[in-house]
């Protein structure tokens, strides 16, 4: 960590004299719930950083920077179908006001599935040329895949380019064969013309073919709609549909680095099958298997998150699902559907949620009036549980008593993960913006205070672990 760090910041910072360039297009964003993934922001910092670009400022302003940095929230309330859970923590910002940020999440005190009847899983596979980077690894991935699920277990295979078709049609997995796929994928050549709309229709009649059986989408995509339908709003109404149905729709998104990831990042939203972003054939091979190995449970419906600033505080930026939208004093997110999925291997037991379920940042700001220790946000969320039944779950959090100068506050171990993560975001955005105004003197400085305070912190927190 301490040399990625170091390295990233070092060679970014290095106040070279180059010639003018355009500065790097913002990335992709991963969603909040991820399946063996990597976070694309900054995946795509040290790779600009590397390159000698000018990073864009908002490149770290971005959804996937705060996927998984939270960890057990010091207030949780559970109900009979789903937890609350909320957090406040306040980080040093350079030359301004501390930042003070609630973080929000979903769970469950059910327990995971742990085993399922036989299901129908329905793979949607791009063959266009956008896919170079991982296509050789295609047939491992779904020989993968196939090794992963159950016996009785069926699979299809749709595959697009142009147009869309069906390769193969509820073969037993023990039966699938994948050379035989890809080879029939192959006949057709992999031009830059992609009909996701019309891939998701097949997909959802394939879905849909075997009454009684529980079905599941896993797409594979680069995020291109050239061909067909390109409206995103139509394309992510169609999972909308099929999640309101009980049908999970999970994305595989193999997207090059600098292309948007918008619609791959809507479906898997919506679809709450989760979202995983590979960049290479053995990222693509693990993301398959563990989608195989998924197993999912139908929570909860019709799911609206509302999260409302307390006295004398104000919404400020929100990182999270792109749907979450600011109404005034709160923040509403609303999603059709939540699903409850763990795995059926021996090392990944651990359940989840696919939705909102990662967390949702808030950035409070003080309207002047605002006192530590007080009610920081109040959440409230309501939904429709599997029995068709409207609930509905609240929860206050308070803002931890902090004063400027009182680093006990920001040192408080069960905020740390989320400590760390803020106080990084914030390091990294100082920097890459001074920079990008032309400051590189400064910009270093600031390197130089994010590396050593990143340094010191992990080492107390090694010491604290026991190493």
């Amino acid at each position: 960590m301490r040399a990625r760090w170091a390295a990233s910041l070092v060679v970014l910072f290095g106040c070279p004299s180059p010639p003018e360039r355009e500065p790097a297009p913002s990335t992709p964003s991963g969603t909040v719930a991820t399946v063996e993934t990597i976070d694309e922001d900054l995946v795509a910092f040290r790779e600009c950083a590397t390159s000698g670009c000018t990073p864009d400022p908002a490149g770290l302003d971005r959804s996937s920077f705060f996927a998984g940095r939270a960890r057990d929230p010091v207030t949780v309330d559970c109900g009979e179908d789903l937890c609350l859970a909320g957090d406040v923590v306040v980080a040093p910002r350079l030359g301004g006001d501390p930042f003070v940020a609630a973080y929000v999440e979903l769970g469950t005190p059910l327990p995971p599935p742990v085993d399922r009847p036989p299901a129908h899983l329905v793979l949607v596979l791009e063959g266009t040329s956008f896919m170079r980077e991982v296509w050789p690894s295609v047939a491992l991935a779904i020989d993968a895949m196939r090794a992963a699920l159950g016996p009785d277990d069926v699979v299809t295979v749709v595959h697009f380019v142009r147009t869309a078709q069906t390769l193969a049609r509820a073969v037993r997995a023990v039966d699938l064969d994948p050379a035989a796929i890809v080879a029939e994928a192959e006949a057709e050549r992999p031009i830059a013309w992609a009909a996701l709309h019309e891939a998701l229709v097949l997909a959802t009649h394939e879905a849909r073919s075997l009454p009684g059986v529980d079905a599941r989408i896993v797409l594979v995509t680069s995020g291109h709609t050239q061909t067909g339908v390109s409206e995103p709003e139509r394309i992510v109404g169609l999972v909308e549909g099929l999640a309101r149905s009980g049908t999970p729709v999970g994305v595989v998104a193999t997207t090059e680095i600098w292309y948007g990831a918008e619609i791959p990042v809507a479906i898997a939203e919506v679809g709450t099958g989760g979202y995983a972003f590979v960049r290479t054939g053995g990222e693509l091979v693990a993301a398959l298997e563990r989608e195989a190995l998924t197993v999912a449970a139908p929570l909860a419906t019709d799911v609206e998150l509302r999260i409302v600033a307390g006295e004398g505080r104000r919404i400020g930026r929100v990182w999270g699902p792109s749907r979450a939208r600011v109404d005034g004093a709160s923040v509403v997110y609303e999603t059709p559907a939540l699903m409850m999925l763990s795995g059926r291997g021996a090392e990944d037991g651990a359940g989840g949620l696919r939705g909102p379920a990662g967390g949702i940042f808030v950035e409070l700001l003080d309207s002047g009036e605002a006192k530590p220790g007080a009610l920081a946000v109040s959440v409230e969320v309501s939904f429709s549980n599997a029995a068709a039944e409207r609930r509905t779950s609240a929860l206050d959090v308070d803002a931890p008593a902090w004063a400027p100068g009182d680093t006990a506050a920001m040192g408080d171990p069960a905020r740390a993960a989320t400590f760390a993560g803020l106080a990084g975001y914030l390091g990294l955005q100082q920097a890459i913006t001074v920079f990008a105004e032309g400051d590189c003197a400064l910009a270093q400085g600031v390197a130089s205070e994010l590396i050593a305070r990143g340094s010191e912190w992990l080492a107390d927190r090694a010491d604290a672990d026991g190493g």
